[in-house]
C-alpha cells in the first residue's frame, strides 16, 4: 500500500497509508485543493504537481484520522511530503477512478497510477524550458510576457 510520508513538520510528521480506492469525496477534495479533475490526477502526480501532492497528503491524513490544519500542510517546506511505494508497487498502482463521462481526449488509459518511490514536492515548481508554452510564429511577445497577435 502506498504511504504518504511527511518529515520535518512537527505534529504532521509521520507515515500515513494511502488507500487508492478514492471516493467521490476524495476526488472532490483534490479538485477543491488543486483544481485538478479526477481524470487528471495521474498526470498531475507524475508531473510532480505540488497542489495535488498536498491534496493527497490531506486525504491520507483524513482517512487515517490525523487532525491537521490545511495551512500547516501548505506551509511545509518543499520536499517534506512524499509518496512512498513498496518495491512491487512501483511499476503500476491501480487507482480507482470514477467511470469516464465521455471519451478521453488524450486516448490514454486512466486504469493505473504510474509513480515512483520518492515522488515529492521538491520537483520543479515551474514549467521546464522543454515544456514551457512557446508563442506561435505569427505572434509577438512583449516584455511583460503576454502574447500579442501580429
Amino acid at each position: 500500500m502506498p504511504t504518504v510520508k511527511i518529515e520535518g513538520c512537527g505534529y504532521l510528521d509521520g507515515e500515513y497509508p494511502l488507500d487508492l480506492n478514492f471516493t467521490h469525496r476524495d476526488f472532490r477534495e483534490i479538485k477543491q485543493i488543486s483544481g485538478i479533475r479526477a481524470n487528471e490526477v495521474q498526470e498531475a502526480l507524475a508531473a510532480g504537481d505540488l497542489d495535488v501532492v498536498v491534496a493527497i497528503a490531506a486525504i491520507s491524513m483524513r482517512k487515517n484520522n490525523k487532525r491537521y490544519e490545511m495551512d500547516d500542510l501548505w506551509d511545509t517546506e518543499a520536499g517534506a511530503i512524499s509518496l512512498e511505494m513498496d518495491e512491487e508497487e512501483e511499476e503500476e498502482v491501480p487507482l480507482t477512478m470514477p467511470p469516464p463521462s465521455g471519451s478521453n481526449e488524450g486516448g490514454e488509459s486512466n486504469d493505473s497510477l504510474k509513480t515512483h518511490s520518492g515522488l515529492s514536492t521538491s520537483t520543479s515548481m515551474g514549467p521546464s524550458p522543454e515544456t514551457s508554452p512557446q508563442p506561435d510564429s505569427g505572434t509577438q511577445q512583449p516584455e511583460n510576457g503576454s502574447v500579442l497577435p501580429t
